[in-house]
């Protein structure tokens, strides 16, 4: 087996980090969510309890996809497309919400809120352009047509 790229390594590296904040920061929210909330109103309580279901699926396709890449398992591919795809739609909603509820204006967590949103926005589009690319070049390398 051939050793992954850097890039391969550099974005296998981000995706365990991704996940790994992800379990930290549910973590801190059920040791005491005061620690990363940015509200305390019962319908912003509720909006987050929504998350860790669907982040916990993100942090699982992170952690599948970083260890098939670094493999060299195709199949890495697709659970970054899985991860990617989730991430862009959690984002958005999250985005939607806090720009409604003028989260991202309530303290250090509200800036935290924000920093999350552009992370996990962020990171979805590189992920998702990466598995693009690595997609497009082996259906042209098989001769297909788009």
């Amino acid at each position: 087996m051939t050793p992954p790229s850097p890039t391969v390594q550099r974005l296998a590296l981000a995706m365990r980090i991704e996940a790994v904040l992800l379990v930290a920061y549910w973590t801190l929210w059920a040791i005491d969510h005061s620690l990363v909330a940015a509200d305390d109103s019962p319908e912003y309580d509720a909006f987050e309890a929504a998350f860790p279901l669907p982040d916990g699926f993100i942090a699982l396709c992170l952690l599948l996809a970083a260890g098939d890449l670094v493999r060299g398992r195709r199949r890495g591919v697709f659970f970054t497309i899985a991860a990617a795809g989730a991430g862009m739609f959690l984002a958005l909603t999250d985005l939607a919400y806090d720009l409604q509820n003028g989260i991202f204006t309530k303290g250090v967590n509200g800036a935290l809120e924000a920093v999350i949103v552009v992370v996990i926005f962020t990171s979805s589009i590189v992920f998702g352009r990466w598995a693009f690319r690595t997609l497009a070049a082996d259906a042209d390398a098989a001769g297909a047509e788009w």
